[in-house]
């Protein structure tokens, strides 16, 4: 059965009432179309949002993105435990605390000798309260992107913690996120995060800002699985604005299958050996001077399906939609394409006459969606005491992701779904 993903990017929701916003018209016709999708072929089955969820990274932005989400869910019969995101330039308050220090330490990441991976990582052991500052303007929206299960652990500890430190087995700079298996492959999400060191001065295709500094990826050298597996890449900016971005490139080509940029505001693709999507923009910003023209908004629906023969192939449809003020939303055929990628096969078992290992018990619910009914329900402080401790000197978000962390450990999720289910 194949896979079919809500691909949006780039929707710069404001912190307005409806009336007041100049694309609520456009949402409405967004909304009626992907319901008359869901009609006609099917339910969505997750939906990726490649950054720029927020205009200028306030709170409020956020709170009305919950709310758009909400309802898109609801058209198109996808659960809300099924959204996916990472963060754009679009999603920092560049205006949160030490700005002009925290520029200075773009600057130092983006600079080309030394590597700034390795000064990265210096920090990361060495001056964790730096690392705190870098993620300092994320803070919406990492409350937005927690509570869909969707923060990356190392901003997750930057942000909820007065004092953190580092801790190398568990704070990953990436989200990883197990979506289905389709034919006996897993599928696998990658969300990277390329807005940590953007400001006013990274580089860019506005006027002015062709010069700017380069954006920085504190690790793309990570191992990922091959065998048996589709692995899907979702980052915000396009590699050609990330420092060694020509070196990433290679190295992602070989990792991942699909991978998914936004900030283009373009919608486009190509494959070599990898599939790569530029998204375009939902709601692309409405004055660009003598380039206001070539932006028009766009959605995308990804339909994945892994064949076995000849060879295994992952089969990767695209449909790009384009809105027309006077028609609605209408396909865009020159960007709408159909990819395939060769897949690697599972090694065989040297082991596979040893019968003794045991079985592993599956769980009857995805661990994802437990964990995302928990964060959303209204009161997750009476389950933590029911099931566990609550530290009354810790905040609540911080006691949530101690409490799950245990309930994973201790094999304990069913009986936190028993209890979310009365």
């Amino acid at each position: 059965m194949s896979y079919k993903i809500l691909l949006l990017s780039d929707i710069h929701l404001l912190a307005k009432a409806d009336e007041f916003d100049p694309h609520y018209g456009l949402r409405l016709a967004f909304l009626r179309d992907i319901k008359d999708y869901k009609d006609s072929c099917g339910s969505i089955d997750a939906i990726f949002i490649c950054g720029d969820i927020a205009s200028t990274g306030k709170e409020q932005e956020y709170v009305n993105a919950k709310e758009f989400l909400s309802t898109i869910c609801q058209k198109v019969n996808c659960p809300e435990h099924e959204i996916y995101t990472v963060p754009g330039n679009h999603d920092k308050d560049f205006g949160a605390a030490n700005p002009h220090l925290r520029h200075l330490l773009h600057l130092g990441l983006a600079h080309e000798v030394p590597a700034s991976h390795l000064r990265f990582q210096d920090l990361l052991t060495g001056d964790f309260d730096t690392i705190k500052l870098l993620y300092t303007p994320f803070e919406n929206y990492h409350n937005f992107a927690f509570s869909y299960d969707s923060a990356e652990p190392l901003m997750s500890r930057c942000l909820l913690e007065d004092k953190p430190f580092y801790h190398p087995q568990s704070d990953q700079t990436f989200l990883e996120k197990k979506l289905t298996n389709i034919n006996g492959f897993d599928i696998y999400l990658y969300g990277l995060n390329t807005a940590i060191a953007s400001d006013w001065y990274d580089i860019d295709d506005s006027e002015g800002r062709e010069h700017g500094h380069y954006l920085f990826l504190p690790n793309y050298r990570f191992c990922v699985e091959q065998e048996n597996r589709v692995n899907i890449a979702l980052m915000h900016h396009p590699l050609n604005c990330v420092k060694e971005g020509n070196i990433i490139t290679e190295e992602f080509d070989s990792k991942f299958h699909v991978q998914i940029f936004g900030h283009l505001h373009q919608p486009s693709s190509r494959n070599n050996n990898s599939v790569h999507i530029f998204s375009g923009a939902l709601q692309p910003p409405y004055s660009y001077g003598e380039n206001q023209t070539q932006y028009f908004s766009v959605f995308n629906i990804i339909e994945l399906d892994v064949m076995k023969n000849p060879g295994p192939s992952l089969k990767v449809s695209l449909k790009v939609e384009k809105y027309c003020p006077d028609k609605g939303f209408e396909n865009y055929k020159p960007e709408t394409k159909n990819y395939s990628v060769p897949l690697k096969d599972g090694h065989s078992n040297r082991w596979e006459n040893d019968k003794n290992a045991p079985d592993k018990k599956q769980m009857d619910i995805s661990s994802r969606k437990i964990i995302v009914k928990f964060l959303q329900s209204r009161n997750p402080k009476q389950y933590i005491k029911q099931l566990g401790n609550y530290d009354d000197n810790l905040s609540l978000p911080l006691n949530c992701k101690l409490f799950l962390q245990k309930m994973e450990a201790d094999g304990k999720l069913n009986d936190l779904w028993n209890l979310l289910e009365e």
